[in-house]
């Protein structure tokens, strides 16, 4: 059994409904006073050790590919013109690149 840091002034409680539990499953019957006696041993001779729970971490290899999320804005901006401006935009872009040749 371990108890949290937090909780060691209530380990003699815990300690006592666990061992009644304990007993009554096994059909046996403990007064009080023998039960915070042995309560009291096995908090005296209990192994007091320090574990730190580490927090878990998570490694990954993370890329990001610029070009692709360029066209990507270049996309959704196109989109976006096209949304707003309707057919306009692509007859203003035909005779665009229409005046370039």
């Amino acid at each position: 059994m371990s108890i949290d840091k937090s909780d060691l002034t209530k380990a003699e409680k815990y300690l006592e409904k666990k061992l009644s539990r304990h007993f009554k499953t096994e059909g046996k019957e403990v007064n009080k006073e023998k039960l915070s006696k042995l309560v009291s041993e096995l908090i005296e001779n209990a192994e007091k050790g320090h574990k730190k729970k580490e927090s878990p971490q998570i490694a990954g290899k993370i890329s990001l590919d610029f070009i692709s999320q360029v066209m990507l804005c270049t996309k959704i901006a196109y989109e976006l013109a096209i949304y707003h401006f309707d057919e306009k935009y692509i007859k203003i872009q035909s005779q665009i690149n229409f005046a370039w040749l």
